[in-house]
C-alpha cells in the first residue's frame, strides 16, 4: 500500500463502497451547442445538451481514450455523459468534494498501471471500483478540501498573473523587434 501510516480514525475503502458507479449513454454527435445541461464527454471541454440523464453531486472521469487518467470533472445539478464516461454518484462515508480531489489525485498513478491497452487506454469497471480511498471523519474531510480550495485558487491567481505577464513580454519583444527593424534603436 502506498502510503505509510494513516491516522486510527481513517479507514481505507475501495471507491465500490464509497460510490455507485456507471455510465452515460451519451455520444459525442448528441452535443448540442444551446443545450441547457452540460455533457461531459472523454475531455476537459464541457460540452453542451437538451436533456439530463443524472442530477450531481458526482464525480465523472474518461473511461477510454487520451483522456483516461486525466480527465476529472466534479458535477452538480442535472447533466448528461459520453457512453465512455465513469460517472461515481450517491456518495457514501465521503463528501462529493473530499472524493472527488482524491480520486483526481490517486486514480492515475495508482489504478492506470494496470490499465487494458488495444489501441488506446481503457478502463474497466473493476478498476475504478478497486481504487482504495483514505477516508479521513467528515469533519477532516471539511478541512482538506477548504485547505486544497483555497490552494487551489491561489494556483489559479498565479496562472493568470504568469499568463499576463507572458503577453507583456510577447508585446515587448514585438515592440523591440520593431523599434530594430526600424532603426530606431542602435
Amino acid at each position: 500500500w502506498w502510503a505509510p501510516r494513516i491516522p486510527g480514525s481513517w479507514t481505507v475503502v475501495p471507491v465500490r463502497y464509497l460510490a455507485r458507479i456507471r455510465t452515460g449513454s451519451g455520444d459525442t454527435q448528441d452535443a448540442e451547442p444551446d443545450g441547457e445541461y452540460n455533457f461531459y464527454v472523454r475531455s476537459m471541454t464541457v460540452e453542451r445538451s437538451g436533456r439530463w440523464e443524472f442530477q450531481g453531486p458526482a464525480v465523472l472521469t474518461s473511461g477510454d481514450g487520451a483522456g483516461v487518467g486525466k480527465v476529472f470533472h466534479l458535477a452538480h445539478g442535472r447533466f448528461s455523459a459520453h457512453q465512455r464516461v465513469y460517472v461515481l454518484d450517491q456518495f457514501r462515508s465521503v463528501s462529493p468534494e473530499y472524493f472527488f480531489y482524491y480520486f483526481s489525485t490517486f486514480f492515475g498513478r495508482v489504478v492506470l498501471a494496470g490499465t487494458a491497452k488495444s489501441t488506446v487506454e481503457s478502463l474497466r469497471r473493476p478498476m475504478v471500483g478497486g481504487l482504495k480511498v483514505t477516508v479521513p471523519p467528515a469533519g477532516e474531510q471539511m478541512e482538506i478540501v477548504k485547505e486544497l480550495q483555497a490552494r487551489s485558487r491561489s494556483y489559479e491567481l498565479l496562472t493568470e498573473k504568469a499568463r499576463g505577464l507572458v503577453e507583456t513580454f510577447r508585446e515587448r519583444r514585438q515592440a523591440l523587434i520593431s523599434a530594430a527593424v526600424t532603426v530606431q534603436i542602435d
